[in-house]
């Protein structure tokens, strides 16, 4: 997984190493190594400032990093199982990180009070994480 910092001047990396690697452009230099999950890293997402990334692992956790220091900002967990995808919701200045799992979406906010998205209420059938994710972010917006 990788994602770009806003200002496309940092790429952010994920994956079967645990590591979320933070990489300069143009030269392609690593930059920094975060390390702290203990299983593989399968999203990544910057913060609009890029001072910040999330990153969401098979740990069942959501690491928030400071880029620059390479310090754990906050360490959030999901409702349970592998974190296929996590977003920052730019819009609240970076105060909410949306993460999905196989078991549904948390919205977790940095002053503690997360909120639990049920997506597949009345769906038969199972749905992907992506697929939760989606409608997952239409009902959080």
């Amino acid at each position: 997984c990788a994602a770009y910092s806003p200002d496309a001047r940092r790429l952010a990396s994920g994956g079967e190493d645990r590591l979320v690697l933070v990489w300069s452009e143009p030269d392609c230099a690593i930059v920094r190594e975060l390390r702290g999950h203990t299983g593989r890293v399968l999203s990544v997402a910057f913060h609009a400032s890029g001072q910040q990334v999330a990153s969401g692992s098979d740990d069942e956790s959501v690491r928030v990093w400071d880029v620059e220091s390479g310090a754990v900002l906050n360490t959030l967990r999901a409702l349970g199982g592998e974190i296929p995808y996590v977003a920052i919701d730019q819009a609240s200045n970076g105060l909410m990180y949306l993460c999905c799992s196989a078991s549904g979406v948390v919205v977790h906010s940095i002053n503690g009070a997360d909120t639990v998205i049920s997506p597949t209420e009345g769906v038969e059938g199972p749905l992907s994480a992506a697929t939760r994710c989606v409608v997952a972010n239409r009902v959080a917006a």
